[in-house]
């Protein structure tokens, strides 16, 4: 049995909490309390976290003694769109920040996920998380060049990292996310300026710091640049140390920048 913080961390139980339809067919979660299974859109209350459990498909939930939800009805959903399955290529590389990780759904033209790991296989497992109904290919030689500009960025965040990218998300993370993208080099931004820079109230900040939870494009979506009020660093998907080295970096080299313009020694 997972804990309740194990479930709230897991990134599904976002996708739960905001109805995500793009979710839906990548698992379904059961509750323990009714003992039904739904869809991540099902517009029925949302459950404790520790009365949900997450399953790939219907069967493994109806094996758990799970009896699909009639709101939703995702044994019939699911069924209707068995036959389609989505293939992810993906390729890990060494980085001065660990493993990373790119990956791109066939048929698309973008970068659906960067992530970081301490392993290869961690990185798999979490990419398999993000997208639990796809099948992994992996072939590391497609992203060369992808590699290339994402270790380039890493190791000087003045390159702006220049790939095409396939977001994937509700309509408020990635009103969020592209916010994210216009915060210049060089500077952090709490989650309550997130949200009032879109038009939101400030008790928005704890929505805004779930969409950059949600993020599974690292550096391009430069989530790392979002702290707390008081500046401290808050949780980075990919850890606090790395997020600390990111915008020490970026500071550097924003300072560096600045005084070469007003050309003054560094």
């Amino acid at each position: 049995m997972e804990t309740r913080n194990q479930i709230t961390q897991d990134p599904r139980w976002f996708s739960l909490t905001i109805r995500d339809s793009n979710a839906d067919g990548s698992f379904v979660y059961s509750v323990k309390t009714t003992k039904v299974y739904c869809l991540p859109s099902c517009p029925s209350p949302i459950s404790s976290p520790e009365n949900v459990s997450f399953y790939r498909n219907y069967k493994e939930a109806e094996r758990a003694g799970f009896r699909p939800c009639k709101r939703c009805n995702p044994r019939d959903y699911l069924l209707s769109n068995k036959n389609r399955v989505v293939k992810i290529v993906f390729g890990v590389q060494k980085s001065s920040l660990g493993w990373v990780l790119a990956a791109q759904r066939t048929g698309k033209k973008g970068v659906c996920a960067v992530l970081f790991g301490e392993t290869q296989d961690k990185l798999i497992v979490d990419l398999q998380t993000y997208f639990p109904a796809a099948q992994l290919v992996n072939n590391a030689a497609v992203f060369d060049e992808v590699f290339k500009k994402i270790i380039a960025s890493i190791e000087d965040p003045t390159v702006q990292l220049n790939i095409p990218l396939d977001i994937q998300g509700t309509e408020f993370q990635q009103r969020v996310w592209h916010t994210l993208c216009h915060i210049p080099l060089g500077e952090t931004w709490s989650y309550t300026k997130v949200a009032t820079h879109l038009g939101l109230p400030a008790k928005s900040a704890r929505a805004v710091a779930g969409a950059c939870a949600a993020n599974k494009i690292a550096i391009a979506i430069p989530c790392h640049r979002v702290v707390r009020s008081n500046g401290n660093l808050s949780g980075y998907r990919w850890g606090i140390d790395r997020k600390r080295t990111l915008l020490h970096q970026e500071n550097i080299c924003s300072k560096n920048k600045r005084n070469l313009l007003r050309n003054e020694p560094i």
